[in-house]
């Protein structure tokens, strides 16, 4: 029994025994207690340790992440790899790299280095010490201010502490301000907080406050501003610049009345403000107006204080007879004991006349347009215009007033060689609550450049209180001109019945009203049935015409002159002249009409079979065969004579001869 116990108690120790031998088989250590590093934020410091094998297997070793904290401010610490295959007795050194972020608050900062293979691990301290970087930014670096004398102005400087440490003492100090040997003490800058700590990461936003002196020269004056904390200095300028004091009032530009009704009284409110350097007194304000506009204002206020505004009622009356049209009534004069200012008080009195309707004929054709202007209306050079407004007269049966010599007038502003069109129309009277129409004629000009043209129309007219109406519309005349475009100005014929004298003249005058210059530029006048044929212009001699309708070269004019042989037969006949572009592309022509007649007529006399008649040789004269040409010195002659002036002379000596051969037969 006790040899059995004995053996369970040995096959018990051996087990145990066993045990402990196999957990001694892996075992790890971590030489370091405590790895301490030092950086600065932003920076990446490089830390170490030694990892040695204590047992007798193997190792594999991972550590775990890392965080390092101080209180309740951390960042990440390193991550460290896997060390493998560590034989037993051997050690290994295990770098790793510990990244501070930017602007790390200053602190040292702990964390567990832990290694661990399965059933064994060893640790170590981390301890990481962030440097501390003071840093601060000062905005604005530049003071610059502009003060009355015996005045102050307030100026914020904004101090941000960008460091990583908390500031114990920011100080903010002022030099004297200078120009020349003037100065503005130091003392004269006042700060509302100074000497101030200021939390990492946090801004402080400190008033200055800058008084100059009443007796201060005025100037610019210089200096600069210290922000220290610790060993930090920032720098800054400062620049005031000393001016007198002055007084100034903010009124309105204008007091107007829009659509003034008659023997009505109206109200109108206005603020006045201080914007000066100092505060007014003894403030007046009164009116020019004529009495007739009972102009009166409310209670106001004798003193405004600096940057104090007041508000004011102005009311006036409008007369029975007062004029139409926007004018002004008189000033409004605010005065005091410092200051001055004023502003016009304007009325717009109604107009009683009404235009109801406009039209605008351009050639016949009617051009619809807005009765309130604005409109642009299409014309060519020549066109006949004719402006009609249909005018009503607003005053009622009750007013009974009648608006007398109502007139129009059109004005086309420098259409005419930069000068003006300007017609009118008759006078017509408009009794109370009645229209009439009312029309202005006018042409265009031949000779008017491309574009557009501002036209006003104004209607007027007198009621019987002597008072004026007038209304006014604006608009445009755009002349609307083709690129090709010659016309015949003139064709005709210094004569156009032809009798004895058979010289033909015509008259031509061509323009270029394009808007291009014609090079090229033919015409022919033909006649039908008569040999007339004249060509202008060809190879080499080509007409050209300018675009410029005020210049002499934009026309062409010439006079024709054709003798008509006595051969052609008495009759009406049709010349046509025909222009063409480029040589010979047609673009228009015109006809006239040439009445051919007989010169005088001629009895024809019977031959008598008694007496023995005598007929002396009858001469004939020679014409010279060709063309006709235009001359006057182109005409038959004999010895330099008329051929009229001979044939009369051959008969005259026929009717002797036979006078002769009578009287010798009678013997």
């Amino acid at each position: 029994m006790i040899r059995r116990f004995f053996m369970v108690f040995a096959i018990i120790m051996a087990v145990v025994c066993f045990a402990q031998a196999a957990e001694a088989a892996k075992a790890l250590n971590i030489q370091e207690t405590t790895v301490a590093l030092t950086g600065n934020p932003g920076s990446t410091v490089q830390g170490s340790f030694v990892l040695q094998n204590i047992g007798t297997e193997n190792l594999n070793v991972v550590f775990t992440s890392t965080v390092l904290s101080d209180g309740t401010i951390s960042f990440n610490g390193p991550t460290i790899g896997a060390v493998t295959g560590l034989a037993p007795g051997n050690v290994e050194t295990v770098n790793f790299d510990v990244v501070i972020p930017t602007n790390q608050y200053a602190g040292t900062y702990t964390a567990t280095l832990n290694g661990s293979d399965a059933t064994v691990e060893d640790t170590a301290v981390l301890e990481v010490l962030v440097n501390e970087v003071p840093a601060i930014t000062v905005d604005p670096t530049a003071i610059t201010a502009t003060i009355t004398q015996d005045n102050s102005e307030d100026k914020t400087i904004t101090i941000t502490n960008t460091g990583n440490s908390d500031l114990a003492n920011v100080v903010i100090s002022f030099s004297d301000l200078s120009k020349g040997t003037d100065v503005i003490d130091s003392s004269a800058i006042v700060l509302d907080e100074n000497g101030f700590a200021l939390d990492f990461g946090a801004n402080n936003v400190v008033t200055a406050t800058i008084t100059v002196p009443a007796s201060q020269v005025a100037g610019t004056y210089t200096g600069t501003f210290d922000v220290v904390a610790g060993s930090l200095t920032q720098q800054g300028t400062v620049e005031v610049v000393v001016v007198e004091p002055i007084g100034h009032l903010t009124v309105p530009t204008e007091i107007i009345q829009e659509r003034a009704v008659r023997t009505r009284t109206y109200n109108k409110v206005f603020t006045i403000l201080n914007d000066g350097d100092f505060d007014l007194a003894e403030i007046t304000i009164t009116s020019t107006a004529a009495e007739k506009y009972a102009v009166t204002f409310t209670s106001v206020d004798t003193e405004l204080t600096i940057g104090d505004s007041d508000q004011i009622s102005v009311s006036f009356e409008i007369p029975e007879d007062e004029q139409s049209g926007e004018h002004t009534i008189g000033d409004i004069e605010i005065k005091s004991d410092m200051y001055d200012a004023s502003f016009p008080l304007k009325i717009v009195p109604e107009v009683m006349l009404s235009l109801k309707d406009l039209k605008i004929y351009v050639d016949g054709d009617r051009e619809s347009v807005d009765e309130d202007g604005g409109d642009s209306v299409k014309i060519k050079p020549e066109s006949e215009i004719e402006v009609r407004a249909t005018v009503e007269n607003l005053f009622s049966d009750d007013d009974n007033i009648e608006i007398e010599g109502v007139f129009m007038t059109v004005l086309v502003s420098d259409i005419d060689d930069d000068d003006d069109i300007e017609e009118e129309s008759d006078e017509v009277d408009i009794k109370e609550d009645d229209k009439e129409d009312i029309s202005v004629f006018f042409d265009i000009p031949l000779e008017v450049d491309d574009g557009t043209f501002d036209v006003t129309i104004t209607i007027e007219g007198e009621d019987e209180n002597g008072v004026d109406h007038e209304i006014s519309i604006d608009m445009e005349f755009e002349v609307d001109k083709e690129s090709h475009e010659v016309i015949i100005r003139e064709f005709s014929l210094a004569r156009e019945t032809l009798q004895c004298d058979r010289r033909a003249e015509f008259d031509v005058e061509i323009v270029n009203i394009g808007t291009k210059n014609e090079d090229e530029v033919v015409y022919t006048i033909e006649c039908n049935n008569l040999d007339i044929d004249i060509t202008e212009g060809g190879s080499g001699r080509y007409i050209e015409l300018d675009e410029d309708p005020f210049d002499e070269d934009s026309k062409f004019a010439k006079t024709h002159t054709v003798t008509i042989p006595d051969t052609e037969r008495a009759g009406i006949y049709t010349c046509e002249l025909s222009v063409y572009l480029d040589k010979d592309d047609f673009e228009t022509s015109e006809v006239v009409s040439l009445n051919l007649q007989a010169c005088g007529t001629e009895e024809e006399e019977e031959e008598d079979d008694d007496p023995i008649v005598i007929v002396p040789p009858t001469v004939v004269p020679t014409v010279p065969p060709g063309p006709v040409v235009a001359s006057e010195d182109d005409e038959t002659s004999l010895f330099g004579l008329n051929q009229w002036l001979v044939l009369g002379i051959l008969v005259a000596i026929f009717f002797i001869a036979l006078i002769v051969v009578i009287m010798l037969a009678l013997r």
